[in-house]
């Protein structure tokens, strides 16, 4: 399966490939990138279990949507802090006002915090998306926007890939990625679809419209994208088997199953809650009874039971514990490989102690750092050079010496960070010492302790507080004061794990 998502001729499995059977092994790629959007988006749909996966994926590494913090290169450039902070202020000022409606979106639905979500989540479902970035001037309302094209869209006509398109990406002569090819659909046959080649730079101004945009963390020189829930579809499904047979079987013996044992070794079976009118009907009108033959009655009541009969109820025998510890060591697996959510953020039920549970989303903020920083290299980063060139064009923001000239210049003042959501604090006040004691021992500075607490911006949080300060008269109670009030507490996990099993 590789070797299908591989540049011809780059592998020795490829050429051995082509030896022995003479066929291009990227030849397939349309048909399997198609087999697997349909299996992926129908798991999600479908599943309770990856529809969790994703959306965990979403909430903790795009959150409500990564806000920008300009951090143009003040050494290289030679600003003063000064300088850089004015220069901060108005990048940051004219990309919220671009952005935060819903005129950036080709569509005009969202803003940009709301197509983050939509991007990342379809990436993770399809695979890859196509963003492009482009200007309107409808109108003669000349600004940026960008719209979100879905990686199902992007392949190739006749399903028949070459080495110049494979999977809808279009190449050189050297293979490098060129443009693609875009379905569109006929309203006229909806069976089919024609499509569109578009470039990728464009070939007037070579500004990069569109990019494919692909999470490569599991394998680099991908030409497509994998869906993040191909490698686990298997044990989704295999979860999904059990889970409906168990609750068959507790439906079906959660019903009270009632034997009539009678002296005349005839014996019915009465199945929770039907055959009144079986057991009410006169042995006249029914010859079943009146020849001795067994019976068996739907779901009905005991009226009353004839002479020398007897009622024996069977007990349902369903072991909850052994349905548990399957679903959660399946679930442990697939959340593993399904970009590393734990059990616990899936289910969004935390029963450990304290440490444990730190220690499990430690070690998932981890991974979702790797998601978040691939996604914003990718999609915000191109997103905030394109709008923020676009105000220093038209004058909303400064432009700095050197600027139009210099590629270096320009990098280094188009340098960017994003600020994502906060991590998940199981207990605020041992959070809130631990990063004073960071910030006291100077292992971190104010600002990137406000960012990880709660997401904030430190000049506007520091500009709040002193506006507050001469609004408010100060307070009595000092900042030692409030930390007495809660003070540093050993985690003593024995005594918590032991309060767990009584």
């Amino acid at each position: 399966m590789s070797s299908i998502y591989s540049p011809l001729k780059t592998t020795s499995t490829a050429k051995n490939f082509q030896a022995f059977f003479n066929v291009d092994p990227n030849a397939w790629v349309s048909a399997v990138l198609k087999s697997s959007l349909d299996e992926s988006k129908r798991l999600y749909n479908d599943s309770p279990i990856p529809h969790a996966i994703i959306d965990t994926l979403t909430r903790y590494v795009i959150g409500t949507g990564l806000t920008p913090k300009s951090a143009p290169d003040r050494k290289y450039l030679g600003w003063s802090v000064e300088e850089g902070n004015e220069f901060t202020r108005e990048a940051e000022s004219f990309f919220n006002l671009i952005t935060g409606s819903s005129d950036f979106d080709f569509y005009g639905k969202d803003n940009f915090l709301t197509l983050q979500q939509e991007a990342f989540k379809t990436i993770l479902i399809s695979g890859d998306l196509l963003l492009h970035r482009t200007y309107s001037d409808k109108s003669r309302r000349y600004k940026p926007y960008i719209q979100l094209i879905s990686g199902d869209w992007v392949r190739n006509a006749d399903m028949n890939d070459t080495k110049r398109n494979t999977g809808g990406v279009l190449f050189d002569e050297r293979g490098k990625e060129i443009g693609y090819e875009i379905a569109q659909t006929d309203d006229n046959r909806l069976d089919t679809f024609s499509s569109k080649k578009v470039s990728r730079y464009n070939s007037r101004t070579h500004f990069k419209e569109f990019d494919l945009i692909k999470l490569q963390s599991q394998q680099s020189g991908l030409i497509r994208g994998i869906p993040l829930l191909n490698p686990v579809k298997e044990s989704i499904l295999l979860v999904t088997s059990f889970e409906r047979s168990y609750v068959t079987k507790a439906l079906v013996q959660s019903l009270m199953t009632v034997f009539l044992e009678s002296e005349q070794q005839t014996s019915s079976m009465l199945s929770g809650m039907d055959a009144i009118k079986e057991v009410a009907m006169p042995k006249s009108q029914n010859s079943d009874i009146e020849m001795g033959n067994d019976i068996e009655l739907g779901p009905g009541i005991v009226v009353r039971l004839a002479p020398g009969e007897k009622a024996n109820v069977a007990e349902s025998k369903i072991d909850g514990a052994d349905y548990e510890t399957f679903i959660n060591k399946n679930l442990d697996i697939i959340g593993a490989g399904a970009g590393g959510v734990p059990r616990e953020l899936i289910l969004q039920s935390f029963n450990s102690s304290y440490s444990a549970s730190k220690g499990t989303l430690a070690s998932a903020e981890k991974g979702f750092a790797i998601y978040r920083s691939e996604f914003q290299s990718k999609f915000n980063k191109p997103v905030w050079e394109q709008v923020v060139d676009y105000g220093i064009r038209i004058g909303a923001v400064r432009m700095p010496k050197g600027y139009l000239d210099d590629p270096l210049v320009r990098m280094a003042v188009l340098n960017c960070k994003w600020i994502g959501p906060t991590p998940v604090a199981l207990d605020p006040v041992k959070e809130v010492q631990a990063m004073k004691l960071a910030v006291d021992a100077r292992f971190t500075t104010m600002e990137q302790a406000i960012q990880q607490l709660n997401g904030g911006n430190f000049d506007e949080t520091q500009d709040r507080i002193d506006r507050e300060r001469e609004r408010v008269p100060s307070s009595s109670v000092t900042q030692q004061d409030a930390m007495r009030e809660y003070p540093d507490k050993e985690d003593d996990d024995a005594e918590e794990e032991e309060k767990e099993k009584k």
